[in-house]
This record gives structure tokens, C-alpha cells and sequence, in this order.
């Protein structure tokens, strides 16, 4: 999607093969907003030179050029850049509230692409309005466009352009895509820009499937060499998007009642894409190995799903772990005395060696702010497994012969379903047990045995009342029947 800020960037701070060049970035961006094509193939894609697209690069990744267009950032398949204009298709996206406009075909077309600047954003006027309007019939206020007294708009329009800009759209191949005339209001004789696109445009958009190829490349490179059918992706996808959204909004929320920590969000970016590319790989070998098993995709999806509570669980434990080490170096006053008055040459206080080591302090906080998100996130993600379990259930005790559920899930009778959720407990409770052995083998040494870990035991207890409950009231229910 291109939303509002870049269709705010594209209307006035580039040149037409740099209009272009934007658009196919943004078609091949990931969720994390990284462009996952080279450099020389957007240029062979938009018709420009190689040594054109480097200069483009230059302006785009320059602060006193551009605005940061494309950011430059060092991952582990090398340097990337990310689009840094708008949002990505995960983070943040509210389609109640955002607007934008869709990547629609003609905008990849040679007819498009031959066009002039002002031409190519007249177009984008019209489609932005399209899109947000659900019309393929659009109007524009003259006075929306070109600068006048009453209105100072900052778009690079004199009424001859406009003009010339209407007469290139529709003297170019363009034509048959949308139609441009000048009109004037019936009821207040305001002068309107009216473009009329073809009848299906609305719906003739390109979706962006990055993200599909990326998931297959990382399936091939993990030991899995069948193709994966479309179907299956967009199971898997929606588990990928799933944990990018609830950490973001947990995080969030967290930041809303207890305050913004620096860095937070983007730490769980980072980890929303390193727990859906180790889930990948994992899940790579059980399509190997359990093939039979995992035939429609929602088994797919599910399976992944669990595999992603469990990275996710792992990740919660060091993190926290972490945070408790930092924690056990805060306390040493004493040495933090010593070292302070070593430096500094002179006898210092309690406070001083506060503000001394205020960066431990935030370090503590930061890592404590993350391990919590992440528990939040595996406790919601183990309330929503049970909550499923229960409702079907509940299903086939209200309706015995109902064949949906039975067949979703492959059940004779409501105590299967009972074994399942007896199964998820036994299956959870026993990955904090090996990951409290973990911790009493590996964690710090400066950290009591016994003391560690306190966050998993917290959740140990927390789930074995919670499975209670649950299966005191789903007995309750099936009593009542």
C-alpha cells in the first residue's frame, strides 16, 4: 500500500524515474519494511541506467537530500535498506483509520512510466482518491492543486501545467486507463479536475509477495525442497503477521500504562522476525518428517503455531534471565563505590554512583520491559489454544451429531478434546520444566540456583490454576447436558 505520508513524498520531492523507482521499492518490501531487490534490478525494472540508480541511492539515503528514504541497515544477509517512508504492512496499520492508495497495475506499466512528473502525479491524485473513495469516478478541486491566494499548497502546479498534464494523460497510452477533463461544480461553479478510470481498475491492484518468496527461499535453506502451494503459505503468513501484531500491541500497551522505553518497539520487531524465521526452520524439518501428517493448512498453521509459543517461551527465559544478571550488578554498591572513586579521585556517595550507573539501570529496564511482553504474549497465546479446545467442546456437548468440529478436528466425543487440552498442559508444563533445567546448568553463576528463573515459575502456576478452572468449567458445562 502506498500510504499517506509517501503519497505525500511522491507528489512534490521527486523526478519521474524517481517516482518509479519508489513504487517498485514499495512492491517489494518486506514486513519489516526492507526492499529485498537490488539496486540494479529496480533499475532494469523502471527503464533507468545503472549509474542513475546508484545517484538516486544517494540522494534517497541523504538527510540533507532527501528525508531518509531508503535507510541503509546491516542484517545478517548482508546490507539492506528499508523504505522508510509510511508504514509496512504489519506495524501499526489500522484499515479503520489509515489512509492509502493500492498499488494498482497501470502504476507498473511502460504507459505510466513514460508519462511526465507532473502527469504521474496528477494520476496519483486520482488514484489515492479512488482508492480511499471506493469510486473510480474522482474529482479534485482546482484549488486543491494549483496555489492561489486562499489556498498555499505546496504542490509544484501552475495552472499551464495542469493543463499540460491533463493533455500528456490523455495523449499517452495511458488513455485507456483513465480518463482527465477539467468541469466546473454545478452548485458552486467550483472549477474540478474530474479522472474517470476504467470500469475494474478499483480491483486491478498488485499484492506484494515478498514475503511468500522469502518464506519458501527459507524453507528450501533449511532441508525442505518441495514447493509449497500457495494455500499453505497464506496459512503460515497469518501466524508470521499474528506475531508481529500482538507484540507490537502488547508492547504498546505496555507503553501506554508504564511509559515509552527507548528502543522497545524496535526490539520487538526484531524479534517478531527472529522468532518467525527460526519457526520457519524448524517447521522445514517436520514437513519432512511428519508429511503425512501435516496434509490441509490449518494443520500446517496450527503446528507452527506451536512452534512458535515455544521459540517464543525460550526467548522470554533468556531475556529474563538476562535482565536478572543485570540486576545482580546493580546491587554490588559496594564496587560501584570503589570503581567511581577510583575514577573520579575522591570520595563519592550513594548518589552519585546512581546517576553513575543510571545506563545498568535501563539496560535492567529494557530487558525486563521484553522478557514481560513476552510472557504476556505466551499467556495470551496458551488462554486463546484452551479457549478453541473449550468452544469446540462445547459443540459437540450442545450438538452430538455436528460432523464440522468432529471432522476439524477428528474427534468421536467431547472427552477427546478433553485429552487434547490435557495434552497442551502436559506438552507446556514440561518445556518451563526443561527450560528451568536450562537455567540451573547454564545461567549466571552469580545468581543463586534457586533464584532463578522466577518468571517461569510464576507462569508454572499460573497455567496449572488456569487448567483447572478450565476444566472445572467445561466439566460444569457437560454435567448440565
Amino acid at each position: 500500500m502506498i500510504y499517506e505520508e509517501t503519497y505525500r513524498y511522491l507528489l512534490t520531492n521527486v523526478s519521474s524515474t524517481e517516482f518509479d523507482a519508489c513504487l517498485y521499492a514499495l512492491l517489494n518490501t518486506d514486513w519489516d519494511g526492507r526492499v529485498r531487490v537490488s539496486v540494479n534490478e529496480i533499475a532494469d525494472k523502471i527503464g533507468t541506467t545503472k549509474k542513475y540508480m546508484k545517484e538516486m541511492i544517494g540522494k534517497f539515503t541523504s538527510v540533507a537530500k532527501g528525508r531518509f528514504v531508503f535507510v541503509p541497515e546491516k542484517t545478517t544477509e548482508g546490507e539492506l535498506y528499508r523504505f522508510n517512508l509510511g508504514k509496512t504492512g504489519n506495524l501499526d496499520f489500522n484499515d479503520k483509520t489509515d489512509r492509502y492508495c493500492k498499488k494498482y497495475n497501470f502504476f507498473y506499466t511502460e504507459g505510466f512510466r513514460n508519462l511526465p512528473i507532473n502527469a504521474k502525479r496528477l494520476v496519483l491524485m486520482g488514484a489515492f482518491r479512488m482508492s480511499t473513495s471506493k469510486s473510480e469516478h474522482v474529482s479534485i478541486p482546482v484549488d486543491l492543486i494549483v496555489p492561489n491566494a486562499k489556498n498555499k499548497s505546496v504542490l509544484p502546479f501552475t495552472k499551464q501545467r495542469l493543463v499540460a498534464a491533463i493533455d500528456a494523460i490523455n495523449t499517452s497510452n495511458l488513455s485507456n486507463i483513465v480518463n482527465v477533463s477539467l468541469a466546473s461544480n454545478v452548485f458552486t461553479r467550483e472549477e474540478l479536475v474530474v479522472l474517470q478510470f476504467r470500469p475494474g481498475t478499483l480491483d486491478d491492484y498488485k499484492n506484494n509477495h515478498t514475503e511468500r518468496f522469502l518464506l519458501r527461499k527459507k524453507l528450501f535453506e533449511a532441508g525442505y525442497q518441495s514447493f509449497l502451494p500457495d494455500e499453505f503459505c497464506i496459512e503460515i503468513e497469518k501466524v508470521g503477521k499474528f506475531i508481529y501484531s500482538s507484540l507490537i500491541r502488547i508492547e504498546k500497551e505496555k507503553a501506554k500504562r508504564q511509559g515509552v522505553i527507548t528502543n522497545a518497539q524496535n526490539e520487538m520487531i526484531r524479534l517478531a522476525r527472529f522468532i518467525y524465521n527460526s519457526s520457519i526452520e524448524k517447521l522445514a524439518h517436520s514437513l519432512n518428517s511428519k508429511g503425512e501428517e501435516l496434509t490441509e493448512p490449518k494443520q500446517v498453521s496450527a503446528y507452527l503455531s506451536s512452534i512458535v509459543y515455544e521459540i517464543a517461551l525460550e526467548e522470554m527465559t533468556k531475556i529474563f534471565h538476562q535482565a536478572e544478571s543485570v540486576k545482580t550488578l546493580i546491587d554490588m554498591e559496594d564496587l560501584h563505590k570503589k570503581i567511581c572513586s577510583v575514577e573520579l579521585e575522591r570520595s563519592v556517595d550513594y548518589i552519585e554512583i546512581h546517576k553513575y550507573i543510571s545506563p545498568i539501570h535501563e539496560k535492567h529496564k529494557f530487558l525486563s520491559r521484553i522478557a514481560i511482553v513476552l510472557e504476556n504474549w505466551c499467556e495470551e497465546w496458551v488462554i486463546s489454544r484452551v479457549n478453541t479446545l473449550n468452544d469446540d467442546i462445547r459443540t459437540i456437548v450442545d450438538d452430538p451429531e455436528n460432523t464440522e468440529v468432529k471432522e476439524k478436528r477428528g474427534w468421536a466425543a467431547p472427552k477427546d478434546g478433553e485429552e487434547q487440552r490435557n495434552s497442551l498442559k502436559r506438552n507446556i508444563l514440561e518445556k518451563i520444566s526443561q527450560l528451568t533445567n536450562w537455567l540451573a546448568n547454564n545461567g549466571n553463576a552469580a545468581i543463586e540456583i534457586n533464584k532463578r528463573g522466577t518468571l517461569l515459575e510464576q507462569m508454572q502456576e499460573s497455567l496449572v490454576s488456569y487448567f483447572a478452572i478450565s476444566s472445572d468449567n467445561t466439566k460444569n458445562k457437560t454435567l448440565l447436558f
